[in-house]
């Protein structure tokens, strides 16, 4: 209770921030209302900087999270002006799509979510649940004004709230377009082979690259061209948990790539990815 409390004094410190520069505290702001130019919205512009994430939380099931690490969250908005979001098509694979954004967007976004959608109301009790087995969930994440804040399904969300919003995220930028990766950190496990996963099968000679020598190493490499492509096609249209099989050995793999999966490998930047 503290704690909702607490962040509905952040949401009416908001509101007479917006008043203070000609909003209309009685009326909430729809994402496509016009905005005064002084907006007191900011964040940060590094394209690495989250401004907003619709997500699920990590699986307890699923301890290293090694296959999570490379799913792409529902969607995104990063500091740079880039949205970036998935959308399932009928064949039950998974497009995943970006596009620009400009400051009055993002900032109308953001009003839209604090003012009418009330985010900073809701807390993240997902912790808090009494049970064995923790559950799956949906998060909301937003960080502007130097504050952080992450509510999930469990903070008394009103009915059609998380899909709402997403919704309203997924149709943000004007000019979507299907994102297609030129680069990425490919990391790879030896399994035994699972008869329930789908699985494809892999030459190193065709592809260009060796799946036995990426695992044997236990690093991620950065790969591109044709390989990078089928594996990204592949992934795209099958579960995560996908296998596959060269004549040494049966693999998991999973595809981390900069400000577009969850999370991707950080390097020195006297070596960055060609």
């Amino acid at each position: 209770m503290k704690l909702r409390l607490c962040f509905f004094i952040i949401t009416l410190s908001f509101l007479a921030a917006c008043q203070s520069i000609g909003g209309d505290a009685g009326t909430p702001s729809a994402p496509d209302a016009p905005v005064q130019p002084n907006a007191v919205i900011q964040w940060e512009r590094d394209p690495s900087y989250v401004v907003f994430r619709a997500d699920v939380s990590a699986d307890p099931n699923n301890v290293d999270n090694f296959l999570l690490a490379g799913e792409v969250p529902f969607c995104t908005v990063y500091g740079d002006g880039t949205a970036v979001w998935t959308q399932e098509t009928g064949s039950g694979s998974v497009r995943v799509l970006f596009g620009p954004l400009d400051d009055e967007r993002i900032r109308r976004f953001v009003e839209w979510l604090t003012l009418y959608k009330e985010i900073y109301t809701h807390g993240a009790e997902l912790d808090l649940q009494m049970s064995s087995i923790t559950p799956v969930a949906e998060t909301l994440y937003i960080h502007v004004n130097g504050l952080e804040h992450t509510t999930d399904a469990f903070g008394g969300w009103p009915t059609d709230y998380f899909s709402e919003i997403l919704t309203a995220c997924r149709e943000l930028s004007p000019q979507p377009q299907e994102y297609v990766p030129e680069g990425a950190w490919l990391s790879v496990r030896e399994m035994s082979f699972n008869n329930s996963a789908d699985s494809v099968l892999w030459e190193p000679s065709v592809t260009g690259i060796d799946l036995k020598l990426i695992a044997n190493s236990g690093e991620p490499q950065w790969v591109t061209g044709r390989g990078l492509q089928l594996l990204w096609t592949y992934l795209q249209r099958s579960s995560p948990d996908l296998q596959f099989g060269q004549l040494d050995g049966n693999f998991i793999v999973t595809l981390q790539i900069p400000n577009i999966t969850r999370s991707y490998p950080i390097v020195p930047e006297s070596t960055p990815p060609a």
